[in-house]
């Protein structure tokens, strides 16, 4: 092998991401870092990597496949590279944010079922999943009330 070929794989991401071809500029860090593992630029492709799915993710707010692909990559460089101190307070706050555009993503999908599209059964079914995945969101407890009335109506209709 080529003793460049990291720095080579990881410049085309950069050049990808500098361009804001995000889709090859993701690739890219992806195979250098799965070619090249033990590189010095793993770390930084790993980083650069969950940087563009949060670009893409800002880009596309309502494609919620992103937004957790960048909530997995950003916690995952997070815990594999915990003394990369300045990358990882980054990650963490941009995990932070992506995880609540996540579940405020997740309970207005609770709320239409509820109050746009009056389906009962699937408001109760997606206030439950928002409760279990998002239980420290700010939006919870009117999850949880919302619940406890559902439930009934949904218990009442049963009976019918």
């Amino acid at each position: 092998r080529w003793k460049h070929a990291p720095e080579a794989q990881f410049l085309i991401g950069h050049i990808y991401e500098q361009n804001k071809k995000y889709d090859l500029a993701i690739t890219a860090y992806l195979e250098c870092m799965l070619r090249y593992p033990q590189s010095a630029y793993t770390e930084e492709s790993a980083f650069a990597r969950a940087r563009c799915l949060v670009a893409l993710s800002n880009r596309n707010p309502y494609d919620q496949e992103v937004a957790q692909e960048a909530w997995h990559a950003l916690t995952g460089f997070s815990s594999t590279y915990p003394a990369s101190s300045d990358q990882t307070k980054t990650a963490k706050e941009l995990s932070h944010t992506i995880h609540s555009r996540l579940a405020k993503s997740a309970y207005d999908i609770a709320v239409f079922y509820d109050q746009k599209a009056r389906k009962s059964q699937a408001a109760l079914i997606a206030y439950r999943l928002f409760v279990t995945r998002y239980p420290t969101s700010p939006w919870t407890e009117k999850a949880q009330k919302r619940i406890k009335i559902l439930g009934n109506v949904v218990e009442t209709q049963d009976e019918q």
